[in-house]
């Protein structure tokens, strides 16, 4: 089959393995890699399909010969397909250091195509041939719990059904991939290949060492903090003992709404507004609302020891697993239960992230590119120029904002506020929330309070500096008017559509069942519930998805190049593209990445893009 532009032989294959009590994939705390190091675990057997041909099961015992055949046999390049592929290629790479020259995956594409639903091949089969109950799923799966592999041998019939089940999901998933393909952009296919890769090709290389220190460093301070508080730990990690704590000690408790049932709750989360306010009016506490923050604190010690578990398991690498089209706005998510969207710059979860010897990472971060996609749409021009003159767009607003030249230097505060105001308030967030985010701590920073005044203050000023994004707010109220009368039309680099906004790489921002909500807005089904759309909400949608697409294209183009010179892309993080390559190239690779992130591609030509970053032994920025 020929696809991203060569032929192929398209291996479509589903491995069947054991899974049972305490050994499952289904068991929140068990990744993969736990699992295919379990010992429980065992494979059943393969279900496999040559391009066209009928699919065969393989059994245990044959599955290596066979695979030599498949992906050593011809010398033909092979694209390995599955739903969800992941799982399937880290089978091939883990046992049998098998790696095929193309990853597909029906999964992610579903998830592209079909943002919001549910991607299980079921579903799946259900949304592309509604119509036709022979393109279903089986469901004897069911059947083979706490089933061993020699219990499974042992029982023809319950083997047989083993083998039709497997048969069924492997053509499914070809004919799903078949009926896909027409549709799908072929930069997204490259995406889904280069995703699957950093998981199943891994290059990183865990210092288990530094990972440790830092772990027992942790969980050292955390108890120091939760013994200085004076109170037990379950008192620390109980609302209601911990509110008790409080009020005998003259605090007086303030309330939020709770989101979901909307009665009024206790504010004792470190993020809510009235927590701050508690804590700032009560400094002779502080060291009881530390202690508080401490004990609610174990999400860094946890991912720190699931890293030393996994490269334990896998040998020192550390595989880099991220979930394809996550958000619907096309970003990564963090999978396998290791977060690896989640690592805070200079943290020890990043430096533990090193090359291999012989390689360096290079990391290019794309600079405040939302913030440049915004002002682009909107026509902000002084924005524009702010960005085009190299100038520092968040020491710019703080100036309007303060009175004053401010400068990173002098004026660390005042930036800082600028810095939260240009990334917060361009999609119409209003002052309670501005404040809410500033009282809990935005991007990192310290709590900062601020009155209702000062609050609506910050917003007002950013609204009336930046005109033209409130004016582009209303245009995307139209639109979302348009969508929902399907009304067709260019509106910039996107085409309005009937519930959707087509982009320019073809994929679409959705709004599924898009209806007018009973106050006089609109509400669209995001896959669990309607939720509300607005103007701000659908610029801060169009900011992201494009805004990825410009980084994505980048990515590929940078992974092109360095896999000449034997370095790949390995991961990204939000708006940084990290890359291993050969010390020998890291100079001239690292340069070509900026190159590539500071040219905007031709639907946006005039768009000013920049980065920055480096080169070392560690994932270090």
């Amino acid at each position: 089959m020929r696809i991203l532009g060569i032929d192929h032989d398209l291996i479509t294959l589903d491995f069947e393995t054991y899974y049972g009590t305490g050994c499952s994939l289904s068991l929140q705390s068990m990744n993969t890699f736990n699992y295919l190091a379990h010992p429980d675990f065992s494979i059943h057997g393969v279900g496999i399909k040559i391009n066209d041909a009928d699919t065969e099961w393989v059994a245990p015992d044959e599955i290596v010969d066979r695979l030599d055949e498949i992906f050593d046999g011809n010398g033909r390049p092979t694209a390995l397909l599955a739903h969800n592929t992941n799982f399937d290629a880290f089978i091939l790479h883990h046992f049998w250091d098998i790696h095929p020259d193309l990853y597909l995956d029906t999964l992610a594409m579903s998830r592209g195509m079909f943002p919001g639903r549910k991607h299980g091949l079921k579903q799946l089969a259900e949304r592309l041939w509604p119509n036709d109950p022979s393109m279903r799923k089986g469901e004897e799966l069911v059947n083979f719990r706490n089933v061993t592999t020699n219990a499974l041998y042992d029982n023809d019939a319950m083997l047989q059904s083993m083998i039709d089940y497997c048969i069924q999901d492997v053509d499914l998933t070809h004919a799903a991939f078949v009926k896909m393909l027409p549709y799908y952009p072929e930069d997204e296919l490259e995406l889904i290949h280069l995703t699957t890769q950093m998981m199943c090709e891994p290059m990183f290389v865990l210092d288990r060492q530094l990972i440790t220190e830092a772990r027992d460093g942790w969980i050292a301070e955390r108890q120091a903090k939760i013994e200085a508080a004076g109170v037990a730990e379950s008192t620390l990690n109980s609302n209601p003992k911990f509110e008790k704590a409080l009020t005998s000690r003259g605090v007086k408790i303030i309330h939020k709404a709770d989101l979901r049932t909307g009665k009024m709750k206790p504010a004792l989360g470190k993020a809510d507004l009235g927590f701050q306010q508690m804590r700032a009016a009560h400094p002779d506490l502080d060291h009881l609302f530390e202690g508080r923050v401490a004990a609610k604190s174990v999400t860094q010690i946890r991912r720190a020891e699931r890293f030393l578990e996994t490269a334990e398991i896998t040998g020192g690498t550390m595989p880099m697993p991220l979930k394809y089209y996550s958000a619907a706005t096309g970003r990564y998510g963090g999978g396998e239960l290791l977060n690896v969207q989640n690592m805070n710059r200079g943290s020890a979860l990043r430096k533990a992230l090193c090359a291999p010897p012989g390689y360096l990472v290079a990391v290019a971060d794309s600079s405040n590119i939302e913030a440049r996609m915004l002002a682009w749409l909107a026509g902000q021009q002084e924005l524009l120029d702010v960005f085009r003159s190299g100038g520092d767009v968040y020491s710019f607003f703080a100036s309007k904002l303060y009175g004053f030249e401010v400068n990173k230097a002098d004026h660390p505060h005042e930036r800082f506020v600028g810095k939260v105001s240009v990334l917060a308030l361009g999609y119409s967030q209003g002052w309670r929330r501005f404040q809410e985010g500033m009282a809990a701590g935005m991007l990192g920073g310290d709590p900062v309070l601020f009155s209702d005044a000062e609050a609506q203050e910050v917003v007002n000023t950013y609204r009336g500096v930046n005109y033209m994004i409130p004016q582009y707010w209303k245009q995307a109220q139209q639109a979302i008017v348009d969508m929902y009368m399907g009304n067709e039309y260019d509106w910039g680099p996107l085409r309005v559509a009937r519930n959707a906004l087509i982009m320019p790489n073809g994929m679409a921002l959705q709004y599924p069942g898009l209806r007018p909500d009973d106050d006089g807005g609109f509400e669209y089904y995001n896959g669990n519930f309607y939720t509300r759309l607005y103007g701000g909400k659908c610029v801060e949608n169009i900011c992201q998805a494009l805004s990825r697409i410009v980084l994505f294209d980048q990515m590929l183009d940078i992974n092109r190049y360095v896999t000449q010179h034997d370095g790949r892309v390995v991961l990204n993080v939000h708006d940084e593209i990290i890359a291993i390559v050969p010390e020998a190239t890291a100079e001239r690779d690292f340069d070509k990445m900026l190159e590539i992130m500071k040219q905007p591609p031709a639907w946006c030509a005039d768009l000013p893009l920049d980065a920055e970053g480096g080169t070392a032994r560690e994932y270090s920025k």
